[in-house]
């Protein structure tokens, strides 16, 4: 299909009542009388928009008796959509995100390429092939697709902005003090985190354990705590000195 053959295509779908035309059609074949009477417009009318559908490609038609019937080419739909790119989506929309995000495109299963340095996508740009991370910081991306045909879609520009927010400290009880025998260490995790601690009063590590119930201890300890975001973003410590006292006996 050549850029002539879809200009014509383009002028003929720019009407409302031809697009409708067009929507009937692809339920089946339909009768001139039928579009008659669901478009409510005169049979002059409606012969000049199934005239202009037809002499673009887009229609076939057939004489029955007194009626036209009209059903949709689909071989030249093909080639018109196959022409046609379709603009890249992206999965999120722009905008101020707080934690790291993967970003997918699409475009009708076309393909994508795209770049992420501010300079204009051609083909010879980056392939989409899988979600794109986005870290701290600003990111714009600018993608487009590749119809069939080789034609380049209107280009999508999706701009982000990724700003940590810094985790909410564990809240860890109970204080510090001294306690007899054994003591339960009980730690408030905060939405969206979790929580690295260590025993010996080290700062944790991403290596550290992970709480996932309460710390029984029964000897003096030093307890320090951190929450880790999602990007694995630390939170201020949280330290607690447990000084354990021996048992008194009966």
């Amino acid at each position: 299909m050549t850029r002539e053959e879809v200009a014509i295509i383009c002028k003929a779908m720019s009407d409302s009542n031809r697009l409708r035309i067009i929507e009937m059609l692809t339920q089946g074949e339909k009768c001139g009388c039928n579009l008659l009477e669901e478009l409510q417009v005169t049979q002059p009318t409606l012969s000049h928009h199934m005239k202009v559908l037809s002499d673009c490609g887009l229609v076939s038609s057939y004489k029955d008796g007194k009626w036209q019937h009209y059903s949709i080419n689909c071989e030249k739909f093909k080639e018109y959509k196959d022409y046609i790119a379709a603009v890249p989506k992206a999965s999120f929309p722009d905008g101020i995100y707080y934690d790291t995000m993967n970003i997918e495109l699409e475009a009708d299963g076309l393909d994508i390429f795209f770049t992420t340095d501010g300079s204009k996508p051609t083909k010879e740009s980056t392939k989409y092939e899988g979600p794109i991370s986005l870290n701290e910081g600003e990111t714009t991306i600018r993608a487009v697709s590749v119809s069939p045909g080789g034609v380049l879609s209107d280009e999508a520009i999706f701009r982000y902005e990724i700003s940590y927010l810094e985790p909410e400290m564990p809240e860890v009880s109970p204080s510090s003090g001294q306690y007899p025998g054994e003591l339960e260490i009980v730690v408030q995790v905060p939405d969206g985190c979790t929580v690295l601690y260590t025993l010996d009063g080290s700062l944790p590590t991403l290596d550290s354990p992970v709480y996932t119930k309460p710390v029984r201890i029964q000897s003096s300890t030093v307890f320090t705590a951190v929450s880790v975001s999602m990007s694995d973003h630390m939170s201020d410590s949280v330290v607690r000195n447990y000084t354990i006292l021996p048992a008194e006996s009966d």
